[in-house]
């Protein structure tokens, strides 16, 4: 049985403790009934000085799964984990600094875990695939995608 809960649990824990600047943390993908309960799940509050961001948050999922077999009664299987994030841009401040800056201490932050403490046989460094501003909802928002690859080996009979 995979352990992508566990992986996704470790990912979190690490994102919750860079800083409090970095916003919500989610290790699955929230869901609400309409937008503004929605948007509520990733307001900061009370909103940090200079004003920015009212809206930050990550959220941490699997993307995909390759399975592939390996020895007697194993298989290899490389998830990558999903981290998206979103902080609100601040165009009298510098949101899009301090956005960058939180990705990097994600980075660094993962550096030295490379078997996320022993719960695999390895994981890439992070990777920032997609760094953008896209609207979330009608907040004008700095958006990143970054990725991990927790690569575990599956005993089964």
């Amino acid at each position: 049985m995979s352990n992508i809960k566990i992986f996704i649990a470790k990912v979190k824990s690490v994102l919750d403790a860079i800083s409090p600047t970095i916003g919500k943390v989610y290790g699955y993908e929230p869901l609400a009934r309409d937008w503004p309960d929605y948007l509520s799940l990733f307001k900061v509050s009370p909103p940090p000085t200079p004003p920015y961001p009212q809206i930050a948050g990550w959220i941490i999922t699997r993307s995909k799964t390759i399975e592939e077999p390996g020895a007697i009664k194993t298989n290899k299987r490389t998830n990558t984990i999903l981290i998206r994030g979103i902080f609100s841009l601040d165009e009298k401040g510098a949101s899009g600094e301090v956005f960058q800056d939180n990705i990097e201490k994600i980075c660094d932050a993962f550096r030295p875990l490379y078997n996320l403490d022993g719960l695999l046989l390895t994981s890439s460094p992070i990777q920032v695939d997609v760094v953008d501003v896209r609207k979330f909802g009608d907040i004008l928002c700095h958006y990143c995608e970054l990725s991990i690859s927790a690569v575990e080996e599956i005993q089964w009979t």
